[in-house]
């Protein structure tokens, strides 16, 4: 994997923006931006997503996938858009229908979509673009085989960027099971602490998560025990940020489109003095320009109570104790500061240094955890270093050395927590 392409992820992961959540057609003729489709906090709606029965698929805007010409305006967002691709054929739905408000609700079962039939168009006379019998088809996931949970996105994502190669597996272990909270349990939240807690729908079925349409979305909490806790809807549909008291038990739902209620899970407010121990976990940008051990992108402390159960929000103070190594988190992107991201951009471009080498420290109310790290520099001679990084988020400032990543990488795998683990004592 080339530092290229981990930017362009960081930049799809950290941006998810509207433009970027996008599908085409069976012969890629067709591309398609339907905003309103909500997968998870970071995961994006494609042609590959199973789509929740009965949600409705609202197209906001198709076009040309801009590969097919070099032709500027024929991507979505430009003037492009008043003219439709699709007057270049006539549509037929599969398995679903079209409502009022021109959306596609999908029906099943197995398969819902479009299959598309040539005609001719101004997009052939003006481009010389050449329509061909095509399809859009969507998995669909009935409701009945559907559960809702806490998505716990960091983690998701580091297991999957691990399994793509895209992140380096420590020898001797990786994730385990022992890093997420199991769904069955209460999600233990530290009280007096704000939390953005993300809902997600999966497939009882395949595992995978399952998308579905924002519009009528609403989340409630109910207190079962304790006091109710205080709560907002966050900034992105699906998720809210929650703070409970000491004692306080409640049940999170989600309901879509004003239709489908599910119940997500318990949240459960923790005392502060239940923290028995801490952990860091660091994951590592594995490329074959860094000998598969690269630079540290990102770091999660992990807090338990005294029976091993994960006490999420604890709030952390992270700092680099030796060596240079850049530190800064994003508190919009992050459920909250037991996340961080780290960049190996504390060093000046003018000479090489095979072996880098940081101890990171966390601490939380009065512990303390660290990991000791050791990486190789990513080098790339067409790759220019802004200098200036090297004075953003660096203990002691700028050192002689060559600085090839920058923090933009440590957004490539903001999700990504991974590896050397070392315990507080």
């Amino acid at each position: 994997m080339t530092h290229r392409s981990l930017v362009g992820i960081a930049t799809l992961i950290a941006l998810g923006t509207a433009c970027e959540d996008s599908f085409t057609s069976e012969d890629d003729q067709i591309k398609y931006i339907a905003s309103d489709m909500r997968v998870g906090r970071q995961r994006l709606f494609t042609n590959d997503t199973p789509v929740l029965e009965g949600s409705r698929i609202c197209v906001d805007c198709t076009a040309v996938p801009s590969d097919e010409f070099d032709v500027s305006l024929l991507s979505c967002g430009d003037d492009y858009e008043n003219s439709d691709i699709l007057t270049c054929f006539t549509r037929t739905d599969f398995q679903g229908y079209t409502d009022d408000d021109g959306c596609f609700v999908a029906q099943g079962p197995d398969e819902a979509g479009w299959f598309y039939f040539p005609k001719s168009c101004t997009v052939t006379d003006f481009w010389g673009f050449l329509p061909r019998k095509d399809a859009t088809l969507f998995r669909v996931a009935e409701r009945d085989d559907v559960s809702a949970s806490f998505e716990q996105w960091p983690e998701n994502y580091a297991e999957q960027l691990v399994s793509l190669g895209y992140m380096v597996k420590n020898t001797g272990g990786g994730f385990g099971d022992d890093w997420k909270t199991d769904p069955v349990l209460p999600f233990r939240i530290l009280a007096g602490q704000e939390y953005a807690l993300s809902i997600q729908l999966t497939s009882d079925i395949t595992g995978e998560q399952v998308a579905f349409n924002t519009f009528g979305l609403r989340i409630d909490v109910v207190t079962e025990a304790g006091p109710a806790p205080v709560w907002r809807d966050g900034d992105v549909a699906g998720t809210i940020v929650i703070n409970p008291y000491i004692g306080t038990v409640a049940r999170v739902f989600i309901t879509i489109e004003n239709k489908w209620t599910y119940d997500a899970g318990v949240i459960m407010g923790v005392a502060p003095g239940a923290i028995d121990n801490l952990e860091v976990v660091v994951a590592h940008e594995d490329t074959p320009k860094t000998d598969g051990w690269g630079p540290p992108v990102a770091a999660r402390a992990i807090a338990r109570d005294v029976a091993g159960n994960i006490i999420h929000g604890t709030p952390v103070e992270w700092e680099v104790t030796r060596g240079r190594l850049s530190v800064g988190g994003d508190a919009v992107l992050f459920p909250s500061t037991e996340y961080v991201n780290l960049a190996d951009s504390c060093w000046k471009a003018d000479q090489e240094t095979v072996i880098r080498s940081a101890v990171l420290k966390a601490t939380a109310m009065d512990l303390e955890a660290d990991a000791e790290l050791l990486w190789t520099p990513y080098i790339d001679e067409d790759y220019v270093v802004d200098v200036s990084l090297c004075e953003q988020g660096c203990n002691g400032g700028c050192a002689t050395g060559t600085a090839e990543s920058t923090a933009f990488v440590g957004a490539t795998v903001m999700a990504a927590m991974l590896l050397r683990r070392r315990r507080s004592r």
